[in-house]
Parts: C-alpha cells; structure tokens; sequence
C-alpha cells in the first residue's frame, strides 16, 4: 500500500508540472508558426509534422498519466477496503473465539 502511495505522490507531482509543459508547448508551436513562412518548403514541412509529432506525444503523455493516476487511486482505495475488511474479519475471529473459551468455561 505504501508503495502505492508514493508511486500516487509522484504521479501528482509530475501532473503539477504539466501545465509548464503545456505552456512550452505552446511556444515552441508558436515559434514554428514564426519560423515557417521564411522556411523553404521541404523545411516547412519537417517543421509542421516534427511540431505535429511532439504535440501527439504531449497528448499522448497527458493521456497516460491521468490513466496511471485513476489506475493508483483505485489500487489505493482498494487496498483500503481490503485493510478494513481484514480488521472486521480479525475482530469476528477474536470475538469467536472468546466467546467459545467463555463457553467452554462455562461447561
């Protein structure tokens, strides 16, 4: 469960940072919008699917990480049901179990 914890934590601290990846995405496709017209135009073309190809890849990793992030939370939250149902199993045992020793006792 703590490995799922903190592989959960490191999932969120790269989300935090995507909105800067984002942000540099839409400089560089921008700076490509600027470099282009003075581009011949077999180089304008290499521009417009290398910047095509890195904004599938950023669409791509978004995707992945929001994916791992829910696949962590439920793995997590599962594991927390597990844990609490493992306590009210161990309780029922105990209380079995001294409930038959008082009965023995009894006897």
């Amino acid at each position: 469960r703590h490995a799922i914890e903190d592989e959960l934590q490191k999932v969120e601290d790269i989300a935090t940072t995507v909105e800067i990846g984002r942000s540099n995405l839409q400089g560089a496709l921008q700076k490509g919008d600027i470099v282009i017209p003075g581009t011949s135009a077999q180089g304008q073309e290499l521009i417009h699917e290398e910047l095509k190809l890195l904004a599938s890849d950023f669409e791509n990793f978004e995707s992945d990480l929001s994916e791992l992030k829910i696949v962590l939370e439920t793995l997590k939250d599962k594991w927390s049901r597990y844990g609490e149902q493992y306590e009210v199993l161990n309780r029922w045992i105990m209380d079995t179990e001294n409930g038959m020793k008082a009965e023995s006792g009894l006897k």
